[in-house]
Order: C-alpha cells, then sequence, then structure tokens
C-alpha cells in the first residue's frame, strides 16, 4: 500500500514506505510524529547511535508523553560507517551496548548472537516467531520483547539469564515448554499473561 510520505527533523518517509532514521535528533523528531506502523524498510543513518524503543534511565518508552512505539519493518538496513549498529540475521544490534534493538518481520527461527547481554523492549513484538536460541551470555529480556509472537513454542532460557522484564512473553499462547535458568531474579508483571 502507499504510504504518507512525510519528513521531520533528520528523518524521512517516502511514499513507498523506506523510513530513514538520520541521527539521533532524527529519532526523537520521528517519535513525536507517532512511530506506530509497519513500513517496508528502515534505514539507520549513519549517525544514528541512540535508537531504542525504552529507556531504562526513566522507565518509560521512547519519546516519553507519546503512543508506546510499535515498529514492525520488513526489512532493516544500516548504513555504512555507522560506529553502533549492525545487522545480523535481521536483527538489528548495538554493539555497544551489546543488545538486540530490533528485528525484520519475517524472522521465524531466530539464533541471538554469542556475546548480546540483553533483548531490548519490543524487539520482537507480534512476529512470526517459531523458535528462538538464547546466547549464554544473556541477562535481561526488556519489556513487550516477545509480545504476541502467537507461533513460539519451547522457551530454554540460559544459566546467565537473572531478568524477565514485565510483558514479556505475553500473548505468546502457543508456548509448550519453559526451562527457566536458576539465577533468574526478577519476573516482572504479567510476564506470561495470557500463556495457555
Amino acid at each position: 500500500d502507499e504510504f504518507r510520505a512525510r519528513d521531520g527533523d533528520g528523518w524521512s518517509l517516502t511514499a513507498d514506505g523506506v523510513l530513514t532514521i538520520e541521527d539521533n535528533a532524527g529519532w526523537q523528531d520521528y517519535l513525536k510524529d507517532g512511530a506506530s506502523e509497519v513500513i517496508n524498510k528502515l534505514v539507520i543513518g549513519k549517525k544514528l547511535t541512540d535508537f531504542y524503543l525504552f529507556d531504562d534511565n526513566t522507565d518509560e518508552f521512547a519519546g516519553s508523553g507519546i503512543e508506546c512505539p510499535q515498529f514492525q519493518p520488513k526489512q532493516i538496513e544500516v548504513e555504512d560507517g555507522n560506529p553502533t549498529f549492525v545487522m545480523e540475521g535481521g536483527l538489528l544490534i548495538d554493539t555497544i551496548s551489546k543488545t538486540v534493538t530490533l528485528s525484520e518481520m519475517s524472522v521465524q527461527n531466530v539464533v541471538i548472537p554469542d556475546g548480546i547481554q540483553e533483548i531490548g523492549a519490543l524487539t520482537f513484538f507480534n512476529r512470526e516467531i517459531h523458535s528462538i536460541e538464547f546466547p549464554s551470555t544473556l541477562k535481561k529480556i526488556g519489556a513487550f520483547a516477545f509480545s504476541d509472537c502467537k507461533k513460539l513454542g519451547t522457551l530454554i532460557f540460559p544459566s546467565t539469564l537473572n531478568w524477565i522484564d514485565d510483558y514479556a512473553f505475553s500473548g505468546c499462547n502457543s508456548v509448550s515448554e519453559i526451562q527457566f535458568s536458576n539465577n533468574l531474579l526478577f519476573i516482572g508483571e504479567a510476564a506470561f499473561d495470557y500463556c495457555s
């Protein structure tokens, strides 16, 4: 479908659904525009180094006071020269914080790379994931990270995992088995809500 082409300070969305975020100010400005849509392609500009959907420092979703962003990009591209982000297996990875921050809509059998310590908020929201393999380095799963992944089956958490945030797996109604870590310290509110 045709998109409503528009732009702002440091970002633009074309009529064919390509959203380019040039820098950190562009991301913040785009959040004020709504940031809750399915897009054909997300382009992470080479100056964008602070892309997140949830701010742990303020305990609020990005762009405080606006609609919670539920990004659903079909494709993600990182411009050459970006010092922070890389794409690997359909996953947008922040190499500085060692966090998976977003995924492409097409991901199904996900392998989180070794070295990743966190899966950010809303990273896999409403994806058609069938399986997920967590690395032995994972420490935290963010709020709504896998919310509404209705085809997700078995969850085997690594021994390093100690934090599962609010609503992390809510709506994952096909989960049939969960193996928890002995080192788990926190399971957030409604983390497994509507998991039959």
